[in-house]
């Protein structure tokens, strides 16, 4: 897949980097279809924004992503200089239906962003400290949102890292999504490894 790049200058550094264009992946099934053993749903997909804060609860010396005031709010997580930064923050996105079928939810998405490659679609007018969520409109959907802070890394991949976590319900939305989410992001434990762990845990598969 070709991906696209525009350039974004930090407003801790104002030197350029690069934002990659993605495409959100969904298992074929969710993909194709919005039936299932249950029966059939509506899937017109909304396009969530999300703002991540950081609760500053951190314990002390332990990193975290870059936050600056944003619009009035404090400790907002700059999301692209956190994912651009030398020692970088990836982030991760779930969203998962209370509806269920057969004990496994209706729709469920998950994906993560790292400078490199990135899992969620991206429409092109987020701000640096946004992300996006792909949604049902007509489910209630929890949104699980995942910063891992990579600085204990060394130049082997092994290390220490970071693991942030927050999550907020959405309840189905007609009409046009808001504008503008918060989910406030706490500490959750640190834990040795390589980055590929880290990918795991971005990923939800730890």
């Amino acid at each position: 897949m070709q991906k696209n790049a525009f350039v974004f200058y930090t407003f801790l550094t104002k030197k350029p980097v690069y934002i990659l264009m993605a495409i959100w992946v969904l298992t074929s099934s969710q993909q194709c279809t919005n039936t299932d053993s249950c029966g059939s749903y509506a899937f017109d997909p909304v396009f969530l924004k999300i703002m991540p804060t950081l609760n500053t609860s951190i314990p002390s010396g332990r990193p975290r992503p870059i936050v600056q005031t944003f619009n009035g709010v404090n400790n907002v997580i700059n999301v692209q200089g956190s994912l651009f930064y030398a020692n970088n923050t990836i982030f991760g996105i779930k969203v998962e239906s209370y509806a269920m079928c057969s004990g496994i939810p209706r729709f469920r998405g998950v994906c993560c962003i790292t400078k490199t490659e990135a899992g969620c679609i991206s429409l092109g007018d987020e701000t640096a400290f946004q992300i996006t969520a792909t949604l049902p409109s007509t489910l209630k959907c929890k949104i699980t949102i995942r910063a891992v802070t990579m600085v204990g890394a060394s130049s082997d991949g092994y290390g220490t890292f970071d693991l942030y976590e927050g999550s907020f319900d959405v309840e189905p939305i007609s009409g046009s999504a808001p504008a503008n989410s918060i989910c406030n992001i706490v500490y959750k434990r640190y834990y040795d490894g390589y980055e590929g762990s880290a990918k795991q845990y971005c990923l939800f598969n730890s």
